[in-house]
């Protein structure tokens, strides 16, 4: 699997637009696994490890926008990106998907490309994160805090003869 690859969990009520959408995406080398309910997804994204989920709107029970909120309860924008995928193209559909905590949004029918790009961009916001959090780790466990209240904006200055105030 190359750098830009991930685990992709696509969440579709129609069995056709699941499966030609996974197809296309393991042929550009992504790990994918299909849910055809928000209870489903539910299940997968506890059990999985998905990278990026893609999720349809409008589908019975729960819909997608009801499944996002559930997972924004749960995961972080980083931790989990969220792309819907759906037929709803109009800006208040968009913008409340992206309101309530979806990451991206394409319309159906999908522009392939585009699509890919999307996931690329969410992966890599993804990776960059948690390359940041590794890096903070690694400074806390290389540079512990101090207990004697140094470091906490109080400056000194070691020859009291030739120190400037400080402004």
């Amino acid at each position: 699997m190359n750098s830009l690859t991930g685990r992709l969990l696509i969440v579709d009520d129609n069995e056709m637009n699941r499966d030609m959408l996974a197809r296309r995406l393991e042929r550009k080398g992504y790990v994918v696994g299909v849910a055809e309910s928000a209870q489903q997804l539910l299940q997968r994204t506890k059990q999985d490890g998905t990278d990026i989920v893609l999720l349809d709107i409008e589908m019975p029970e729960i819909s997608g926008l009801e499944a996002l909120k559930m997972l924004r309860e749960v995961y972080s924008l980083i931790e989990l990106p969220i792309i819907m995928v759906t037929a709803k193209n109009q800006s208040e559909d968009i913008v409340k998907a992206l309101d309530l905590g979806a990451n991206d949004y394409v319309t159906k029918p999908i522009d392939f490309p585009v699509a890919l790009a999307r996931i690329a961009t969410q992966l890599s916001h993804k990776r960059a994160q948690a390359a940041a959090n590794a890096f903070a780790g690694s400074l806390r466990e290389t540079f512990p805090k101090e207990e004697s209240g140094r470091g906490k904006g109080t400056a000194t200055r070691n020859d009291s003869k030739t120190a400037a105030p400080l402004k």
